[in-house]
């Protein structure tokens, strides 16, 4: 046993190496495919550790007590902003609970001019942050960009300033010490600083990343601009972060001192951020499985190839008592070594593509990505073109096989090795399947979350309804997917897999037959003169 495997070992070690330039592409192939998923895979870990590292930043403390509506508090007479007694009661419940607290108004009706630039622009979805400068946020220091390093609360002097992000900055050709006009009043505002989008900005808040935002001080908006702007919101950090249970009933107990708020604590982001992070790493992943098909592609053509310019050898070591299931584990072993050699290059390609991945990444998500070299991502890119290679080397091993012997005794004339209709039927079958299996794996994690979370989401309305009407008559299914089955039960990732990879197959098919019908028909057409 161990003689027959170095065989086949040292056998396609010698056809790798005077496969020249056809080995070189294979290897090519299946390299590119390998960088793109470790590359991908990386961002999508990236992001998810970025995000649940954030996520005490983004709730600006531990528990975020909210009573806006979509377009935030504009006012007092707003209902839901907070009035001067449930602001009082609240500051005074949290100081009790030895929290350090912020009160903010956030909303999104602002919009920012550079002035002496005539009437205001589009409408846009600026956000507006009116705050304590002193207070804001209890978690960290914001620091300006410029001028570099200066804390947000410095940049504050007590008149009509107005702290802008980057990205506002540069889409309104605003620059430091710029005088802006301000809807709602027309008292200018100057620039005292620019900070990074980042620091407001996230999945959850992405209008910030596209449209910016700015930062105002509350007391004196309330005298410039409108005295019945009323915060909307209190940011409370506490010393020693409460654990999920304790929070929970800190929330509760908020809820009951004034009916009405919401609350938003640190592991609702948690939970939010894991779905985000799952649902994203695996899409982007299964955009990468794209690049790795096009390696598996190229992989299954150049073993094609070199079996079809091989033939008389394969011919002879057939006539010399090699059995198909042994010629087909010749040729299997040479494959796995091609995936190998790629899979390999393909990590070490892939760590370096991830640096410029990642880069792209955080500037679509304005906010800095934490990067690092990811195991995870450098075994599923390996085991992923692994399985891959193997994938499309089914074709070029049943070619193999079909070689006969006999063909030896005719070493002059041209052997044409061809899959039959059926054969090569079966074989898109297997391959459509394999894939989709895969595919499946992949997601099925995402499939996995949802679900959890269906259940979770739906196990409270129904002991409502149950206890409302008897079980024979409750046929209603809250929390239900929109795309579970009519018995509430999400659909098989693998089957969900095998079937979206038969659409890819079938679009490309259609893209193919439309090229060809495109090549045939300028074929056709009458030429008019010579070239």
């Amino acid at each position: 046993m161990l003689h027959r495997l170095r065989f086949y070992f040292t056998y396609s070690l010698r056809n790798i190496r005077r496969g020249g330039r056809w080995t070189t592409l294979a290897i090519l192939c299946i390299t590119a495919g390998v960088a793109t998923v470790v590359a991908l895979r990386s961002l999508g870990l990236a992001v998810g550790d970025t995000l649940t590292n954030n996520v005490r930043v983004e709730v600006k403390g531990d528990l975020l007590i909210r009573n806006d509506n979509i377009f935030g508090g504009f006012g007092s007479n707003d209902p839901r902003a907070f009035s001067p007694a449930e602001l009082q009661t609240l500051l005074a419940w949290a100081d009790a609970k030895g929290a350090q607290t912020s009160a903010f108004m956030s909303g999104r009706n602002m919009q920012i001019t550079k002035a002496g630039e005539g009437q205001f622009g589009r409408p846009s979805f600026i956000g507006s942050n009116f705050i304590d400068p002193q207070t804001y946020p209890p978690t960290h220091t914001i620091r300006a960009i410029d001028p570099p390093d200066t804390p947000l609360a410095d940049l504050f002097t007590g008149g009509s300033d107005v702290v802008i992000s980057d990205n506002l900055a540069q889409q309104g050709g605003i620059s430091l010490g710029d005088s802006v006009r301000v809807s709602g009043t027309q008292e200018p505002f100057t620039v005292r600083g620019i900070v990074s989008v980042a620091e407001e900005s996230s999945v959850t808040n992405f209008l910030n990343a596209f449209f910016g935002f700015a930062y105002f001080d509350l007391a004196n908006a309330q005298a410039a601009i409108n005295d019945e702007f009323a915060p909307n919101r209190i940011a409370l950090r506490f010393a020693a972060p409460p654990d999920e249970e304790a929070l929970d009933q800190l929330a509760a107990e908020v809820e009951a001192l004034v009916p009405g708020v919401r609350s938003t604590d640190i592991y609702d982001f948690l939970e939010r951020y894991e779905v985000i992070s799952q649902y994203l790493s695996d899409f982007v992943v299964v955009m990468g499985l794209g690049a790795l098909l096009v390696g598996g592609v190229g992989i299954m053509n150049t073993m094609l190839v070199l079996v079809r310019r091989r033939t008389s050898e394969v011919a002879a070591i057939k006539t010399f008592g090699l059995r198909g299931h042994q010629v087909a584990a010749l040729f299997f072993t040479e494959a796995l070594m091609l995936g190998v050699i790629g899979s390999l290059l393909g990590i070490i390609v892939g760590i370096g593509l991830s640096v410029i991945v990642n880069e792209y990444g955080a500037v679509a998500l304005r906010q800095p990505l934490i990067w690092q070299i990811y195991p995870e991502a450098l075994v599923f890119g390996f085991t992923l073109g692994l399985i891959v290679t193997a994938i499309f080397g089914v074709a070029p091993i049943l070619t193999a096989v079909k070689v006969r012997p006999s063909i030896i005794l005719r070493p002059n004339e041209n052997h044409l090795v061809a899959l039959g209709v059926l054969q090569s039927l079966a074989l898109l079958v297997f391959v459509t399947i394999s894939l989709g299996l895969v595919v499946g794996q992949i997601v099925r994690p995402s499939f996995e979350l949802t679900a959890r979370r269906a259940a979770a989401a739906s196990a409270p309305q129904e002991a409502a309804v149950a206890a409302e009407q008897p079980s024979e008559f409750n046929e209603s299914q809250p929390g239900r997917p929109p795309f579970a089955r009519a018995d509430g039960e999400l659909p098989s990732p693998y089957l969900v897999g095998v079937i979206g990879v038969a659409a890819a197959f079938g679009i490309f098919a259609l893209l193919i037959g439309l090229i060809w019908l495109i090549i045939f028909v300028i074929g056709k057409a009458p030429t008019f003169g010579s070239v």
